[in-house]
């Protein structure tokens, strides 16, 4: 026995410590756990000897066979000391220990939980479990009343080691609910001076506040904890402190305990903060700028989730949050976002702070104008992908900011933002990515508070801005429609246009007609389609009222083309009965009265501005149902005044259905009106109802009741004969340019209205030709006068004649009454409007002319010329423009037209001889209306065969003319100075061109084997003159030349004259000479050609028309060619002859020339020369073919 504890003595250590405690190391040595943990305890060891010791357990850790020893057996021995020790080094001497027991303490527990350790009752953390509960312990003490500073360490492993603790249990300790002085001593040791201890403490309470049931601990000391946290946060300039105290306080607030509401109980008798500790909401402010403005960005973005989780949405104070606006906490975010660099992080977040500090929505606008410019620079940052999700919010706070903004913005600002807000519309419609309806919802928001500013008006491009931004949202809503959005975002689009054309319309605006085009082209181009389009989808009566309003508010402009532009617009696209569409389908009151004033204003402006107020006012009383409307109109209203009002309203509604197509009740339109024609007719007079409402009322029944006649409906003939007299009694001023097609015909067939139709014709061309250009107020389409360049109110006399062939004996009426007048004014306009008209239209010129208006004119012509001749060119100039346009085929009766040729050829021949300067202009248009005659005759086979005849044979005429050129050409010097625009030059011309047709007619239709082949053709021609041989040879004698001498004078005129007169002579001569070479006429058979008399005729006329083939004109060269070719193959030549023709120097010349020309390589882009008819004319000839002028090699080359 002794034995053995003398071997039990031996293996203790030096201080007899059982061996058991002795742990054997990797390194082969032992350590006693007795002697390390007296060492541990005794505090008068040395410092080094309690470092070495750590050192040396340190090391022995890190072997296997000491590590298993240890956590098998003695692990728990060495917490008490070891924490003891940690208590007790609190000096800066001991700072070492101190951290070198941290790590032991760290390192034990983090290996103990890492340990293998084969035991079914092995817990990894039950050694971290006990280093807790004896730092607990020691804390809770009652030696400490407070943590002191020297307590940095123990505070700070015990916060590491809660931290590891959260991955066993995240149930707060037993020992903290044990110990209630733990919680008491460390709040109290956040008043202890120091920011490394309360940052200790923040983070361990922290920590303890995360775990489940921490924050039930903590709820006792709650108002001293968080007043003593801001208090730190006050004072304090340490990041670390600031991010632990923030990560405590936004722990409370997520759980609920701690917002800006917060009411702490009383704490003492002294306020712990300056300026008072009651106001919670001031505290937190003033305690969390710091933070806000820190050079560390993970303190600033923690500061801001604070704020966001202390105002949490739903639970908000509004009070307390104008109080951290008045702190100041929004200038110190706007300095934020301004230095952030456009963070991903932070921008956000401080975004969303200042969505929640809008809540406060006066206080923010009082101080929103200060970070305006930043919020601009965010919003455009936005464009960017990573930012993009921000973009509503900060779209959210300018419209927060600027509605109804009181003070004063800069001009500049705005007009950033809203180039901002433009470039965001355009972004998303160049990308073809369509705004988000929350993005696009607060973006139109947003443009409708910038708009709503002073200072808009002072923007330089406002009006390109508002072009874009009106352009940009709607395409927006089009694009949305892919996806189903667009009816909810039509309304904020709308809205938007609503304030643009408010905008548009102030005086002194910058604004310009692009805008305004930009804003009603949006209008009939997107929105009105649109609206049309998708009504039946349409559920929001926000959207309905947003596009009412629009629209009301644009027709409302007065005296605005933009409201007529659109009211004519509405009316087209069948808005009266789309009006009854949205009364059926939304009944709130509001918006019924809502369509129904946009219905009078639409009236209104549709009579622009005519309409009556009292009759606008009655629309609102209409009921929603459209049979109970024309019930109404079938009441009597003689002694109901209201009634009657609202029955004039009906009858315009039913007016402007009719002119732009629209369908309204149509079944019982027709009864109902004959009941209010039969009922109300003491009421149609001018006394009781305006001119333009029995105008209207006549369109209406009109047109009704031809409808029905088409569709078999019965009227009341009775309603239509009082119809017919009321307008006989008021004589309203029906004839209009947006009269119906159907009116005008009703009119004109009436029996009883033949005398009033023929004064209000009248009186309408009248005020048509005073007018120079009416104003258009229909669609009908309009005609242009394209020789003056004019818009003129014919379309509806156009449109007349071509709905009823009785318009032809009206307007023949007319001038009849105008003539027999005698005044010439009147007459010169109904003629200037008759000769417009019928140069537009043929059968307007087809129904006069067999209505007898020729016959008409001439007898007045032959009665009343000398009373007033100013008049007789304009008469003329009707005639000459009727047979222009008169169609041929259609005209069955010629002898008025030839009466006429009768009556002026007379005339003519007498002027022609005298030739009187004073009459030049009533010769000219005799001349004119002669040589259409002529024209027509002999482009027209049969017609005005007999006209044509007369002329040809009338010996006067023919001589007279023939004189007249006689005596121009040979006044050869006068000839050189003439000019188309003298009185002497338009005569010599017009005698030209007649002659030149009275040579075509005659040779085309007059002559002998011409006119038999023609007549079998055309068996009206038998019919002409049964004894045809004397006008046959009146022709041959007065007209057809029967010798070359009579080309004399032409010739002269060709060579001496200017080249108008050369122009029109040589087309003279070519008929000539085509005459004189013609076989088998009596012509050439009895006279031929008298060359042995005229040898000196015949030389000058080759010799000019050999000189003319070289003229520079293109008519002269080809005409002169054509003549020689004529003359050259026309029956047999003398000897004499010959020789001119053998040895002319010019026919050789222009054979050369002729050569010359067609072998030039350019040859595809040059014309045939005028030569060509005189060489084939040349080579024809026999005394070539022996005796040629040219070489071989000539002709083989030609």
């Amino acid at each position: 026995m002794e034995d053995e504890e003398l071997a039990e003595h031996q293996k203790c250590c030096k201080r007899s410590h059982r061996p058991v405690f002795q742990l054997p190391t990797d390194e082969g040595g032992l350590i006693c756990l007795m002697c390390f943990v007296a060492l541990m305890s005794d505090h008068s060891a040395f410092l080094t000897h309690k470092l070495f010791a750590v050192s040396e357990f340190r090391h022995a850790l890190d072997g296997h066979s000491f590590r298993t020893a240890f956590f098998h057996q003695h692990s728990h021995f060495v917490v008490p000391p070891l924490t003891e020790a940690l208590s007790t080094s609190r000096d800066e001497k001991s700072g070492c220990l101190s951290k070198a027991l941290m790590e032991l303490i760290l390192e034990l527990c983090k290996s103990h939980s890492s340990a293998l350790v084969e035991s079914p009752c092995w817990d990894p953390g039950s050694l971290l479990r006990d280093f807790i509960l004896h730092i607990i312990l020691e804390v809770a003490s009652p030696s400490n009343t407070s943590c002191r500073i020297g307590q940095n360490d123990m505070l700070h492993v015990l916060g590491l080691l809660l931290d590891s603790y959260c991955q066993y249990e995240n149930v707060i300790p037993d020992a903290i609910r044990t110990y209630p002085d733990f919680l008491i001593n460390i709040i109290a040791g956040l008043e202890q001076p120091g920011d490394q201890l309360r940052g200790e403490i923040l983070f361990l309470l922290y920590k303890i506040s995360s775990l489940e049931g921490g924050i039930e601990e903590l709820l006792p000391f709650l108002s001293n904890l968080i007043y003593a946290a801001i208090n730190a946060l006050v004072k304090s300039e340490s990041d670390d402190l600031r991010m632990n105290c923030i990560a405590l306080l936004k722990v409370l607030a997520q759980k609920s305990v701690l917002s800006i509401g917060f009411q702490p109980k009383k704490i003492g008798a002294e306020d712990f903060m300056e300026h008072g500790a009651c106001d919670f909401a001031r505290d937190f402010a003033e305690a969390l700028k710091g933070s806000l403005i820190s050079s560390d960005s993970q303190v600033q973005i923690a500061a801001l989730e604070l704020l966001v989780y202390m105002c949490p949405s739903g639970n908000v104070h509004t009070t307390e949050i104008e109080v951290l606006i008045e702190a100041g906490i929004m200038d110190y975010l706007f300095e934020l976002l301004r230095l952030s660099d456009m963070s991903n992080t932070m921008v956000p977040w401080a975004v969303r702070v200042l969505s929640i500090l809008s809540e406060a929505n006066d206080a923010f606008k009082q101080r929103f104008a200060i970070g305006l410019e930043t919020l601009n620079w965010v919003l455009k940052c936005s464009l960017e992908t990573a930012l993009l999700p921000m973009q509503t919010d900060v779209l959210n706070l300018i419209h927060i900011g600027l509605t109804n903004y009181l003070g004063a913005i800069p001009c500049v600002s705005v007009e950033q933002i809203l180039r901002t807000i433009v470039l965001i519309f355009q972004h998303s419609t160049s990308d073809n990515i369509s705004l988000e309806y929350d993005s696009f919802n607060t973006a139109c928001s947003a443009c409708l508070a910038l708009l709503r500013l002073p200072c808009v008006c002072s923007i330089r491009e406002i009006e390109s801005l508002l072009s874009s931004a009106v352009s940009s949202t709607f395409f927006c809503v089009s694009m949305a429609g892919l996806v189903g959005l667009e009816h909810r975002m039509l309304k904020h689009a709308v809205l938007l246009l609503k304030e643009v054309f408010s905008v548009s319309v102030i005086p002194y605006s910058p604004t310009d007609s692009c805008l305004i085009e930009v804003i009603i082209n949006t209008i009939e181009v997107i929105l009105l389609p649109f609206f049309l389009k998708n009504l039946a989808l349409i559920e929001d009566e926000d959207t309905v009222r947003a596009v009412l309003e629009v629209l009301v508010t644009i027709l409302d402009q007065p005296n605005s083309v933009v409201a007529w532009r659109l009211s004519d617009n509405l009316a087209a696209a069948s808005w009266i009965s789309v009006t009854y569409e949205l009364m059926a389908r939304f009944t709130s009151c509001s918006l019924r009265h809502l369509i129904m004033n946009l219905l009078g204003s639409l009236i209104c402006v549709l009579e622009r501005g005519n309409l009556d107020e009292n009759i606008k006012n009655q629309f609102s009383q209409l009921p929603s149902d459209p049979h109970d409307v024309l019930v109404l109109l079938a009441l009597s209203s003689v002694h109901d005044q209201q009634l009657k009002l609202i029955q004039f309203g009906i009858i315009k509604i039913l007016y402007y259905n009719h002119i732009y197509g629209d369908r309204f009740a149509e079944g019982h339109t027709l009864a109902c009106l004959d009941q209010y024609l039969l009922l109300n007719s003491s009421m149609l007079s001018p006394n009781f109802c305006s001119s333009l409402t029995i105008k209207q009322l006549i369109c209406v029944y009109v047109c009704t009741m031809q409808r029905g006649d088409a569709c078999d409906v019965p009227h009341s003939l009775e309603a239509e004969n009082f119809l017919a007299s009321v307008v006989d009694h008021c004589r309203p001023d029906l004839i209009s340019s947006n009269m119906h097609r159907s009116v005008f015909s009703w009119l004109i067939r009436s029996e009883t209205l033949q005398s009033f139709m023929a004064t209000s014709t009248l009186d309408w061309i009248k005020a048509v030709g005073n007018a120079g250009r009416a104003e258009k107020l229909s669609p009908s389409p309009v005609v242009v006068d394209h020789h003056l360049g004019i818009q003129e109110d014919f379309n509806f006399s156009l449109l007349a004649f071509e709905e009823d062939y009785s318009c032809g004996p009206l307007f023949c009426r007319v001038l009849d009454e105008v003539l027999a007048g005698l005044i010439e004014d009147e007459i010169r306009i109904v003629v200037t409007f008759y000769i417009k008209l019928v140069k537009f239209s043929t059968l307007a010129a087809n129904q006069l002319v067999m209505s007898g208006l020729v016959s008409n004119i001439r007898s007045w012509i032959a009665i009343n010329r000398t009373k007033l001749e100013g008049v007789f060119c304009y008469l003329i100039e009707l005639l000459h423009q009727l047979l222009c346009a008169v169609d041929c085929d259609k005209i069955f009766d010629e002898e008025p037209w030839n009466l006429l040729v009768e009556q002026f050829i007379y005339i003519l021949a007498d002027k022609l001889s005298m030739c009187v300067d004073a009459a030049v202009e009533e010769l000219l248009s005799q001349l004119n209306i002669m040589s259409l005659v002529l024209h027509k005759s002999s482009e027209n086979p049969g017609f005005l065969m007999q006209a044509s005849g007369m002329i040809l044979s009338n010996e006067q005429l023919q001589n007279a003319v023939a004189s007249c050129l006689a005596i121009s050409g040979s006044h050869n010097s006068k000839l050189l100075k003439l000019t188309a625009y003298s009185t002497d030059g338009k005569l010599l011309a017009c005698l030209l061109a007649f002659h030149k047709l009275c040579l075509r007619c005659a040779i085309r239709n007059l002559t002998p084997n011409i006119y038999y082949e023609k007549s079998s053709q055309y068996p009206l021609m038998l019919s002409v003159q049964e004894d045809l041989s004397v006008t046959l040879q009146s022709i041959y004698k007065f007209v057809l030349p029967r010798s070359l001498k009579e080309s004399q004078s032409l010739c002269k005129l060709l060579y001496f004259g200017p080249e108008f007169v050369k122009v029109l002579a040589s087309f003279c001569l070519v008929e000539l000479f085509y005459w004189i070479t013609q076989s088998g006429t009596v012509c050439s058979e009895d006279e031929g050609f008298d060359t042995n008399k005229y040898q000196d005729v015949f030389q000058s006329i080759v010799m000019v028309l050999q000189c003319s083939i070289l003229d520079s004109n293109e008519f002269v060269s080809k005409n002169s060619s054509v003549s020689l070719y004529y003359l050259l193959i026309g029956g047999s030549l003398s000897s004499y002859e010959k020789k001119i023709l053998h040895f002319s120097p010019w026919h050789r010349f222009l054979l050369e020339d002729f050569v010359s020309n067609i072998m030039s390589p350019n040859l595809e882009n040059v014309s045939m020369p005028a030569t060509i008819y005189a060489a084939i004319g040349i080579l024809k000839q026999e005394v070539f073919k022996e005796n040629c002028l040219w070489r071989k090699e000539e002709l083989q080359q030609l």
